[in-house]
């Protein structure tokens, strides 16, 4: 068993399902080592393919093998305590996007 830290820092499914492609085994995303030939080949023709229902269908396959096969539990764990001043324009921190902060300004008029 191990602990492991991923952040989805883009809003496709296939952010994840990269972590149980068999090309990507450790020492890359694919920690589990997982490996099954059927969900290589679907993952190789998602990537190419443009966003739609097609591809969310693979994706909805995918993820359903992964359930079935590989014993891993997935979470969201992490906690975080922001403290900012009242004239900090943008506050919204996410767990999401890692660069939030980017669009943080400053209310003169409150500083």
């Amino acid at each position: 068993m191990f602990t492991f830290a991923w952040i989805t820092d883009y809003p496709d499914a296939e952010n994840n399902l990269a972590m149980f492609y068999s090309a990507n085994v450790s020492p890359g995303s694919n920690h589990w080592n997982y490996s099954r030939p059927e969900y290589d080949a679907l993952y190789e023709k998602a990537i190419v393919m443009p966003p739609g229902p097609e591809r969310t269908a693979l994706y909805v396959r995918m993820r359903d093998m992964v359930i079935e096969d590989c014993p891993m539990v997935g979470s969201l764990a992490r906690q975080r305590f922001y403290v900012w001043q009242p004239w900090l324009k943008n506050v919204r921190p996410t767990n999401r996007y890692w660069d939030w902060y980017k669009y943080l300004g400053v209310d003169e008029s409150k500083r």
